[in-house]
């Protein structure tokens, strides 16, 4: 069976970040987004997941920051 992570996504501020946290491991990728979240959003996950060789599938529940924060931030 193959190891199952969870997917941390946190876009409420302007540091926006995403996390994997699995078996006996936690990731990050963090960045200053200048309100950017919607086009820089995705392409980070694929590059966080590809990095560290973990497929979607493998996601078991993805998880995400409810706020309080911007609007904006909290609709993406």
């Amino acid at each position: 069976m193959e190891k199952e992570y969870i997917l941390a996504i946190d876009t409420i501020e302007d540091e926006t970040g995403v996390g994997l946290y699995g078996p006996n491991s936690h990731l990050d990728l963090i960045w200053v987004s200048h309100k950017n979240q919607s086009e820089e959003l995705l392409p980070n996950i694929n590059k966080l997941l590809q990095e560290n060789n973990i497929k979607p599938i493998q996601l078991k529940w993805v998880v995400v920051n409810r706020g309080p924060g911007s609007f904006t931030g909290l609709r993406i």
